[in-house]
C-alpha cells in the first residue's frame, strides 16, 4: 500500500489541503495499523481489511486485483485466467508474512521457492525471473516490465481501507 495506492491519495489530499502537514510511517502489518491508531500515534491508518478494529471505524475505499507475475518463460503455455490450483506448481516468491498467500489453496513447501522481507526486492526477482508473485495489479502493470501477468481463477481480490479513531479525527482528518 505504500506504492499504491498511498502516493496517490496523499498527493490528492495535499492539492485539496496544502497547509496540512503530513507524517507517513510503516507499523508493519495491518495489525500494526490499528495498534498505532489505537494508542494514537497515528490518526488514520491504510491498511488492508478486514482487520480486528474493536473500537475503531473502518471504511473500505475499493477491492484491489491481485495477479500472478512472472517472467515469459514461466508463463508459456499458462493459461489466463490461470486456475488457482496451478499456482502450486509455479516456483513462487512470497513477502515474508505474505497475507495475499492466504487467498489460494495451501501451497506446497516446495512450491515457495524465496521468502524475501523486502517488497522492493521481490519485483526486481520476477523481473530476473527467479520465479512468480502475487501482486496488486496495479503494481505489476506500472512498476514491472519485461514481465507477463495471469490473472487467477477464481480472481483474487484484496479490501484496502482506513481505520480511525471516529471522535479524535482533527479538522484535516
Amino acid at each position: 500500500l505504500t506504492v499504491d495506492p498511498l502516493p496517490q491519495l496523499v498527493s490528492r489530499l495535499r492539492s485539496r489541503h496544502a497547509g496540512i502537514e503530513m507524517r507517513v510511517s510503516d507499523p508493519g502489518s495491518p495489525g500494526g495499523v490499528t495498534v498505532a491508531v489505537r494508542q494514537g500515534a497515528a490518526e488514520i491508518g491504510l491498511t488492508t481489511l478486514p482487520v480486528k478494529a474493536d473500537a475503531l471505524t473502518t471504511r473500505s475505499l475499493w477491492s484491489q486485483r491481485i495477479v500472478l507475475a512472472m517472467s515469459p518463460a514461466l508463463a508459456e503455455g499458462l493459461p489466463d485466467p490461470l486456475p488457482q490450483e496451478m499456482i502450486r506448481h509455479l516456483p513462487l516468491i512470497l513477502e515474508k508474512d505474505d497475507r495475499l498467500a492466504d487467498a489460494l489453496p495451501a501451497p506446497p513447501p516446495e512450491s515457495v521457492g524465496i521468502r524475501c522481507a523486502h517488497r522492493q526486492a521481490i519485483w526486481e526477482l520476477v523481473m530476473a525471473g527467479a520465479g512468480a508473485a502475487l501482486l496488486p495489479e496495479g503494481i505489476a502493470a506500472g512498476m514491472l516490465t519485461g514481465v507477463v501477468l495471469r490473472r487467477t481463477d477464481p480472481e483474487i481480490r484484496r479490501d484496502v481501507g482506513v481505520v480511525y479513531r471516529e471522535d479524535q479525527l482533527s479538522p484535516a482528518g
